[in-house]
């Protein structure tokens, strides 16, 4: 369990969390208790020197999909609960989800579990792309995966980075590793495939050999293949509209949620 305060670390702007990260990371503590004490600490400061910040909104940087198919790591059945009776959801949490209401109760439901946030206030930015490090950061804090005491070692993740502490707890649970170069390539923006991957690792599941039934089932990657037709079977994930999966496209900010919250409600 994460037991630092994260809904006020959440109204925090995205820059603020990474001094917040900073404050903390590189000193020495006797135990765990007294690292989250000190990130409290570091967030009730900062919260007080800005006034309050513009909702912890993650940032979004484009770049070339990597998939994560070597890593080969099993699951470890961190999803401990199911969800609780639906939140009391507020269409004006958003004003930007008209053109997207089909992700629309997601995304809210998300928002009201502090998984997601919005980039701003008001606004959430669903076509927006989902980058390794974001949908890493979802992941984390909607199974209140442990955060590790250590780093994942990861050649291209700083502890100066906002996403330092949620890659090394996907690391540490075996949900994520890096690529031949030791890289984890968070600012790379996640496949559809990969998305179902990590949750299928995280669900520990164990469905055997399956086949996908989409046009395009040919195209999923052999490590991914099994994820996508359990989660489809199930009807966690769903096609293009034309029969296809798309596996190797990437996933925008509403259909990660979507796809995060079937898992959470259905399963």
């Amino acid at each position: 369990m994460f037991p630092v305060n994260r809904t006020r670390f959440g109204q925090l702007s995205s820059t603020r969390q990474g001094e917040v990260y900073e404050s903390v990371a590189g000193k020495a503590y006797e135990n765990y208790a007294q690292v989250t004490s000190a990130f409290d600490q570091a967030v009730n400061a900062f919260l007080g020197s800005s006034g309050g910040g513009n909702g912890g909104g993650n940032t979004s940087s484009s770049g070339s999909s990597t998939g994560w198919g070597s890593e080969g790591v099993s699951g470890v059945g961190v999803i401990t609960a199911q969800p609780s009776a639906e939140p009391e959801q507020t269409q004006e949490l958003f004003h930007d989800l008209d053109n997207t209401a089909w992700a629309k109760d997601a995304i809210l439901y998300l928002a009201e579990k502090e998984v997601v946030s919005g980039k701003e206030e008001g606004i959430f930015s669903p076509d927006d792309p989902v980058t390794r490090a974001e949908f890493t950061k979802m992941i984390v804090t909607a199974v209140n995966a442990p955060m590790a005491e250590t780093g994942a070692g990861f050649a291209d993740v700083a502890e100066s980075d906002w996403f330092y502490p949620y890659i090394n707890a996907a690391q540490q649970a075996g949900l994520v590793m890096g690529d031949e170069n030791n890289c984890f390539n968070p600012n790379a923006q996640i496949t559809r495939q990969d998305m179902a991957v990590i949750l299928y690792r995280a669900y520990e599941v164990n469905a055997g050999s399956a086949e996908a039934d989409f046009a395009d089932a040919g195209e999923i990657s052999a490590y991914a293949l099994e994820a996508v037709a359990y989660f489809h079977a199930e009807g966690v994930i769903a096609g293009m509209g034309d029969g296809r999966f798309a596996p190797k496209d990437t996933a925008t900010r509403a259909q990660a949620a979507v796809m995060l919250y079937n898992v959470m409600t259905k399963l």
